[in-house]
């Protein structure tokens, strides 16, 4: 695995924004502009040369984009297992992936609070809906376990994943890649970068467009309903018009234009990628986002700020009676739609201390946030519903329609303090108020007597975070650390619910103990990261099934306990040869969750998170250019329901790629579940109607093609 992959020590920190004007600062570059991050918090890093203590210490990830490439990792799906005890989920299809991570999941569809925030260029996501963002043009990503309140703007108890694009510099730079694949798949993505003026003003554009034919076959229709398609596009321009002043305005779009969102039975018998539907139905996304980052550093201090604006819709209908499961033949008795609307404003300030040299290293700041989710979703009735045992006319709606606003405020800072240059005292506290806003109306065309339903609720969270850590280097090869933090996921209300007293849900809080070790052996030829972690939450939010079918709530287990190990290792044993492994384990239990006197669940393992995740591989080259690389990708057993009657076994799945490469070209051979394992990518527990599956992706295999200068 050729990833830069290094466990981060963040020496000097961020700080958040509270105002939409600031944007006119940004961190300085020094005497030649280049494309490194000036936005982002400095870091020490552990490498093969020195091994600096630093306050703040916790397990982290970092990968190359270049790694990200290899993997043919395009978008957030694919980070499965990449990062240990780290796992997605498809939800509302695979644009709309759901996380596990150290024991905290996130729940289906758009129900409850996000585990944990994608940042792509200082631009949070920390919503449900909208983190199926494509990754291409990556300079990096990171993958930041735990907490990181005191660090970031939006924070959630499960962590950080922090995606850094390549930023335009003085060096006119350009890339294209073009694969061909099973499925007839075709894969275009590429960018250009530059100066307009030298030094002062630098342009950057890139872009992907994906399109395939369907990996499903629909045995009623005859049809493969999956295909994907999507267009997607960046642009950057940047602007340094002193030493000290660094600004880029960014903005991207992405067009989704998918066919059905696939789910069947899992009790259904036959090849998993069969599937049956009177109809294929369709999945359509859009999405806009405008950044203005700048960034400010003097001689002591260096300030930074991030106004963003976004924007995203999707609509999606399809088959969702299952019928033709029980018929075999066309049943067109119900479709289900959902068109939810989605926008966010947000703004973040980060000051902190200039000299990563001094003893003392600190950060402060604040973020502000407001969402808006319009919701329309339901059920339209067809001509044969009365063939199931819904006894209304065709055309009839189900339909219920919302509106959510969610604002965040938060305020955050660190201090770390550096005793006999191998000692790091860190600090730090984080406050945050949550309001949660919701109008809901339900036309339910089964209730009786009342058809129409409403309610309009709001509430108020505060939470204080407070953080503390030690660090100590024993020598040029091995740093220990230990860090306590807490987490936070705010309440709100359950959309499917149709009275007021029972759409209310609690915050979750939670404590995080981590230990844990870096080392470097034979000068840098094995690295090894290692880390364990418990944790306590009171008040877990847990997605569970209504009387009716596909009807869902968020109610609370009162305590729930995860621990767990994670363990990295990188071997360069010479210079053609590269073995990689990350690794991690996890344990996470409802202690105390009595739903009702019949649902009682304590003691039993949390739904949804498997126990164990791993990665390997094994890459060797030849200086000729020639490489070859095989991996593989393992997901522990885990369950599908709180109940733990429905698990689904442990898998993996095999990589390959064989090929070669120079400075500015590379052509390769690829294929990933070589071995065509079937497994599901989500199940879905839909309560009287039984658990439901998505099926993961069957072999795939292709040619790659990359030139760049």
């Amino acid at each position: 695995m050729n990833s830069t992959n290094r466990l981060r020590y963040p020496a000097s920190s961020l700080a958040s924004g509270f105002f939409l004007g600031c944007g006119a600062l940004v961190s300085a570059q020094a005497q030649s502009v280049t494309n490194t991050q000036p936005y982002r918090l400095e870091t020490l890093i552990v490498s093969a040369d020195a091994l600096p203590v630093a306050g703040n210490v916790s397990a982290s990830t970092r990968i190359a984009g270049a790694e990200l490439e290899n993997r043919q990792a395009f978008s957030t799906r694919e980070l499965t297992a990449l990062v240990p005890n780290l796992t997605t989920f498809d939800a509302n299809g695979d644009r709309t992936p759901r996380f596990s991570l150290r024991g905290l999941r996130e729940n289906n569809f758009s129900y409850g609070e996000s585990a944990l925030v994608i940042y792509v260029d200082d631009v949070p996501y920390s919503d449900l809906y909208t983190r199926g963002t494509p990754l291409f043009d990556l300079e990096s990503a990171e993958v930041l376990r735990g907490p990181q309140g005191t660090l970031f703007g939006a924070s959630r108890p499960g962590g950080v994943i922090n995606l850094l694009t390549r930023l335009p510099s003085n060096t006119p730079q350009g890339h294209g890649t073009v694969r061909f694949a099973t499925a007839n798949t075709l894969s275009l993505d590429g960018g250009v970068s530059g100066p307009i003026v030298k030094d002062k003003l630098f342009v950057g554009v890139s872009g992907l467009f994906f399109d395939r034919e369907g990996y499903f076959n629909n045995t009623i229709l005859g049809t493969n309903p999956d295909n994907r398609n999507s267009l997607a596009g960046r642009a950057q321009l940047r602007w340094t018009p002193t030493e000290s002043v660094d600004v880029t305005l960014s903005g991207s779009a992405e067009r989704v234009r998918d066919g059905a969102v696939i789910t069947r039975p899992i009790t259904a018998p036959g090849d998993l990628h069969d599937v049956k539907m009177d109809s294929d139905g369709f999945n359509r996304q859009d999405s806009h986002t405008f950044s203005l980052r700048a960034a400010w550093t003097g001689q002591d201090v260096r300030v930074v700020s991030v106004t963003t604006r976004r924007d995203w819709r999707q609509e999606v209908q399809g088959d969702f009676d299952f019928a033709e499961y029980f018929f075999n033949s066309p049943v067109s008795a119900i479709t289900g739609f959902g068109s939810p609307d989605f926008q966010q404003w947000s703004q973040e300030l980060r000051v902190e201390s200039a000299d990563k040299d001094e003893a003392l290293k600190w950060n402060a700041g604040g973020y502000w946030a407001q969402q808006t989710i319009d919701h329309d979703v339901g059920r339209i009735y067809g001509p044969e519903a009365p063939r199931i045992g819904i006894p209304v006319p065709a055309g009839t709606r189900d339909q219920t329609t919302s509106r959510a606003v969610n604002s965040t405020l938060a305020l955050f800072g660190q201090a770390t303090y550096t005793v006999w240059e191998k000692l790091d005292l860190t600090g730090g506290m984080r406050f945050e108020l949550e309001e949660r806003r919701q109008s809901r109306t339900r036309i339910n065309p089964l209730a009786f007597p009342n058809v129409v339903t409403s309610w309009n609720l709001d509430r108020e969270f505060a939470s204080v975070q407070p953080k503390v850590g030690v660090a100590w280097r024993l020598n040029e090869q091995i740093s220990l650390w230990f860090n306590f933090s807490t987490g936070f996921q705010p309440g709100g209300f359950s959309t499917s619910e149709d009275t007021a007293a029972s759409a209310a849900y609690r915050d979750a809080t939670s404590l995080h103990f981590e230990v844990g070790t870096a080392a470097r052996f034979f000068d840098g030829k094995l690295t090894a990261r290692a880390s364990a972690f418990w944790i306590e939450t009171s008040d877990y939010q847990v997605y569970r099934p209504s009387n009716a079918f596909g009807d869902f709530r968020i109610v609370n287990a009162d305590q729930v306990r995860a621990l767990g190990g994670e363990l990295e290792l990188i071997a360069r044993p010479c210079e053609w040869f590269e073995a990689a492994l990350a690794g991690g384990l996890t344990h996470a239990e409802f202690r105390d969750f009595a739903e009702s006197a019949v649902n009682n669940f304590s003691g039993n393992d949390v739904n949804f998170i498997p126990r164990f995740t791993l990665d390997a591989s094994v890459t060797a080259k030849h200086s000729s250019g020639a490489f070859a690389t095989v991996g593989v990708t393992g997901v522990g057993k885990y369950f599908a329901d709180e109940a733990n009657t429905v698990s689904h076994p442990s898998y993996a799945v095999l990589r390959a790629a064989i090929g070669w490469k120079d400075e500015n070209f590379s052509v390769s051979v690829f294929g990933r579940n070589l071995l065509d394992k079937q497994y599901y990518a989500n199940m879905t527990d839909f309560g009287p109607g039984g658990i439901f599956g998505t099926p993961g992706d069957p072999m795939v295999v292709g040619v790659e093609l990359t030139g760049k200068f």
